[in-house]
């Protein structure tokens, strides 16, 4: 089972994927309401050709989710538009499209950024098949770019990126001393 869900940024809200029919489907529980409802992609093609989505979060405002997207074998980042009263997921947004895997994202508090895992970096040779380790990166709306963070020792892993509540600090998990 794997599995990782987030609470909406005024905590009234909580979103996570579970398995069904042999796919990742998205989840989200109010607690005002006591209401668990299921939400699917709204475009047929593009939700059969995505194999999973992984780890949703809220934007600041809660109309919109990042989440990572599975589509053959790469790894991604989505945003959607939360239509609650269809339950569906709209206007979804691919943010990356690369062969780099984007994984864990977080959004800013004041909703310009997005930060997450990647291995993108110097180490990685695509046509040598070798690939950096995880990374923290950032991707701003103001120009869309994605920045990996400096001060990433090579050594060692960075994974789940979140923001400080003024979003000034990002913490993440890392194994840089070798546990």
């Amino acid at each position: 089972l794997s599995s990782a869900g987030a609470f909406s940024f005024d905590s009234r809200r909580f979103v996570y994927t579970v398995q069904s029919q042999g796919r990742r489907v998205v989840r989200i529980y109010s607690f005002a309401d006591s209401k668990d409802e299921a939400f699917s992609i709204e475009d047929e093609t593009f939700r059969d050709s995505l194999f999973g989505i992984e780890n949703p979060r809220f934007s600041p405002d809660g109309t919109r989710l990042v989440f990572t997207g599975v589509k053959e074998g790469q790894r991604d980042l989505y945003i959607a538009t939360i239509d609650s009263l269809r339950g569906l997921l709209t206007q979804i947004e691919q943010l990356t499209n690369d062969f780099y895997s984007d994984i864990h994202p977080s959004w800013s508090p004041d909703g310009k950024c997005i930060a997450f895992s990647s291995d993108r970096g110097t180490e990685t040779d695509f046509s040598r098949m070798i690939y950096s380790t995880m990374r923290i990166a950032l991707y701003c709306f103001h120009n869309r770019t994605i920045e990996v963070l400096s001060d990433q020792e090579e050594k060692g892993k960075y994974i789940n990126p979140v923001w400080s509540p003024d979003g000034k600090w990002l913490a993440a998990i890392s194994d840089r001393t070798g546990i």
